[in-house]
């Protein structure tokens, strides 16, 4: 999830929906598409993530990464996602 539009490759507008974030707020979203952030290894793609304008910083979900076959690790300053390419 990120409040910021650009970031979303090719925006879709969905139609009104709401997502619920770690502190039990439950925020409308707006849109949806593909966002991309540079690694160390390259570049790796998030399908499906949704624009939330609300937000003050992009989230990720670790249900949902695990869900796909993604291992997590947290560290003291970094999170360590491995798995698919």
């Amino acid at each position: 999830m990120t409040g910021i539009k650009s970031l979303l490759k090719d925006y879709k507008e969905v139609a009104m929906t709401t997502v619920t974030v770690a502190n039990g707020s439950i925020l409308p979203a707006k849109g949806v598409r593909n966002i991309s952030f540079k690694t160390k290894h390259g570049y790796v793609t998030f399908t499906n993530a949704s624009h939330v304008p609300r937000l003050d910083r992009n989230l990720i979900s670790v249900p949902q990464l695990t869900s796909e076959g993604l291992a997590i690790r947290m560290l003291k300053d970094k999170c360590v996602i491995t798995g698919k390419q």
